[in-house]
């Protein structure tokens, strides 16, 4: 066996040995879930109709206990109705309800009785998210970050115990980097097997009737990295790359003419909700709503990798849990910013995802959900810097994020 085939099925035992971690930890914690369920609310943040993994399950029971078939649709609309959800109205315009995920859960419920099925969905999703997660870090910056930036997503508190629930933004993070794996191989190899066109395919619809104004972005990303080497070699680019390259600029044009209308509604509504969401004592000096707050990027940024966060308050919900422990996220947080002065190994493809991630954020730093998706890049980011760091600049990381952490606390257990 040759030493290429020898690394790689060390590295396939290793990703399903943090895959197997992934969902054991996630297990055990659905099982705490279920045990507390008298104490806590219903939902993640609350046990209310405004929270859409709520909505989700509610409607789900109610399709399970009314429909008639396995696809009723008269049953679907009287499901979501009675939980104040438009999706039933719209489905004729699929791609501005995006009902993909209603219907799943509606699916799901109905096959299996019991709405705890989507929740071990969103944890099968959530672990094997893990999977392309490593594969893409390891395409650009090697296999320790790649190890670093998968254990800490089995891991950590947050990504943890939200997987646990019903929100469809599990689905979201999944299809990502599995589109961003591909392009990233893509782009080294020059090479795409037919059933990865078909998947691609089939998962970006799948996105599209999901979460469609994101999806447009992100297909914009993944195709700047799946063509664009480097900014000076575009003209080196042979006949081949050059027509599909064209063919997929004229296919994203048609999409954002197409669905323009539906893409400005979905932004505008999430910008109306971000800030109808504020307090006036943290985000709302954080948040960025014109050109002159865009010197508030920076701390915009370092901080919306520690969301959610909310310090010293009543535990009255799986949100209050990992909102009050959330601040184990300050050196995370931290080195992520840090990176951005270090060298890196693809700039190119590290401005694409940074840039992604930063517009989830200005359009929505209190809606913890909205990028929850694309929590895996703070990750990636802190675990190539600590991966490259020299100790002095690990020594420094570490005080900032003390620092930083210690302010938090002051202000939440002080000020607040």
């Amino acid at each position: 066996m040759s030493e290429a085939c020898q690394n790689e099925n060390k590295k396939s035992s290793k990703i399903k040995g943090i895959v197997m971690i992934a969902i054991c930890i996630r297990v055990i914690v659905l099982l705490f879930i279920a045990f507390f369920a008298n104490n806590m609310s219903e939902g993640f943040v609350g046990s209310s109709t405004y929270y859409d993994d709520y909505r989700y399950e509610k409607g789900a029971e109610y399709y399970a206990q009314n429909a008639t078939s396995l696809i009723d649709v008269s049953a679907f609309m009287s499901a979501f109705a009675s939980v104040g959800d438009w999706v039933g109205n719209k489905l004729s315009n699929p791609f501005e309800s995006t009902p993909l995920w209603y219907w799943i859960v509606c699916i799901l419920t109905y096959l299996t009785k019991t709405v705890w099925s989507i929740r071990i969905l969103n944890i099968l999703l959530a672990s094997f998210t893990i999977v392309y997660v490593f594969r893409f870090t390891d395409l650009i910056y090697g296999d320790r970050t790649a190890t670093k930036a998968s254990y800490l997503l089995a891991l950590l508190p947050y990504p943890v115990i939200f997987s646990c629930f019903s929100y469809k933004d599990q689905l979201v993070m999944f299809i990502t980097f599995y589109l961003l794996y591909i392009a990233e191989k893509y782009r080294m190899s020059n090479v795409i097997k037919k059933k990865d066109i078909f998947a691609v395919l089939i998962f970006s619809l799948m996105l599209m009737l999901t979460r469609s104004g994101f999806s447009i972005l992100l297909f914009l990303v993944c195709f700047v990295i799946a063509f664009v080497k480097k900014l000076t070699d575009i003209k080196k680019y042979k006949k081949k790359l050059l027509a599909i390259g064209f063919f997929g600029i004229i296919t994203i044009c048609i999409l954002l003419i197409q669905y323009s209308d539906i893409i400005i509604y979905k932004f505008e509504y999430y910008i109306i909700r971000h800030e109808n969401t504020l307090d006036k004592t943290t985000i709302a000096y954080l948040t960025i709503n014109g050109i002159r707050d865009i010197y508030k990027l920076p701390f915009t940024y370092i901080f919306s990798m520690i969301m959610p966060i909310e310090m010293f308050g009543e535990v009255t919900s799986w949100y209050s849990i990992v909102a009050n422990f959330n601040i184990i996220m300050c050196p995370i947080s931290v080195g992520a910013a840090l990176y951005v002065f270090k060298k890196k190994p693809d700039k190119l493809v590290y401005w694409c995802c940074l840039m992604l991630y930063i517009f989830s954020i200005i359009t929505s730093i209190n809606i913890f959900r909205h990028y929850y998706s694309l929590i895996p890049f703070s990750l990636i980011f802190f675990s190539d810097y600590w991966c490259r760091a020299s100790g002095i600049e690990k020594l420094i990381c570490g005080l900032v994020s003390l620092t930083y952490a210690t302010l938090l606390i002051v202000f939440y257990g002080v000020l607040q």
